[in-house]
């Protein structure tokens, strides 16, 4: 397995979370990051524990969006096709396991426990950026597009598809914070043309915490990955502590 992700303009101690519970999972696959507008000293940083880093200047479009363009372009460089790879954000990332683990020819985690008609951000977001396939996409589970498993050939197809709908849109807001756009063309991909390959679509190896009850946390325990733990301080104290390793 590869895992392969992004940023720009993080400091050491907003990735190094990231870094180390990745590397405290004994996970022995390689480790890709794309980082724009780079400085030298976290580079540096990157490269002791392990990262193959490839820099790109100042995203031209806002990351969420750029790091799917640049992602296709480093698969074909690197000939990654062949190859499983763990796509994940990385300020609010934690492993508490080998991702490796996790079995799929395609994975992507809910992001809520209702369906899109019923989870107010994720159907705003798709009303505002593909309104013509809310009533087809309405009775889905959302799916997180925080992190995305599956062969390099499928994800290169998969992000190729993704781009071209967003530049068909062209959308007057894709340089700056885009309010949905990232994970909404997720969700219209996954439950349209790559539906038949969401062969683990469920919250079993990677729990996406946004949409979580505060009080909730009789489900939380065993996952791989962690994302989102951030949002409330009682899931952020309980995933830190896990990854700390005491509670495994």
């Amino acid at each position: 397995m590869i895992v392969l992700t992004s940023f720009t303009n993080y400091t050491k101690d907003q990735i190094f979370p990231f870094v180390s519970s990745l590397d405290s999972t004994n996970f022995n696959g390689r480790k890709i990051i794309i980082y724009y507008n780079p400085d030298i000293k976290i580079i540096e940083f990157l490269r002791e524990y392990g990262w193959e880093v490839y820099t790109y200047p100042k995203p031209k479009l806002y990351i969420n969006v750029q790091r799917r363009a640049d992602f296709i372009e480093l698969i074909e460089k690197l000939e990654l096709h062949d190859e499983t790879i763990c796509c994940t954000d990385i300020r609010d990332v934690l492993f508490a396991k080998d991702p490796s683990e996790i079995p799929s020819n395609f994975f992507l985690g809910f992001d809520d426990n209702v369906t899109i008609e019923h989870s107010t951000w994720n159907s705003n977001s798709i009303k505002l950026r593909h309104p013509q396939y809310y009533d087809e996409l309405k009775n889905f589970i959302p799916l997180n597009a925080g992190v995305m498993i599956t062969e390099g050939s499928i994800m290169k197809d998969f992000f190729t598809d993704y781009c071209k709908i967003i530049t068909d849109r062209n959308y007057s807001d894709t340089t700056i914070p885009c309010s949905g756009v990232d994970q909404s063309t997720f969700n219209l991909l996954a439950y349209t043309k790559y539906k038949t390959l969401l062969s683990n679509i469920s919250n079993q190896f990677v729990l996406h915490m946004a949409n979580m009850d505060i009080e909730e946390n009789s489900d939380i325990k065993g996952y791989h990955i962690y994302h989102q733990y951030e949002r409330n301080k009682k899931h952020f104290d309980y995933v830190v502590n896990l990854n700390k390793k005491s509670y495994i």
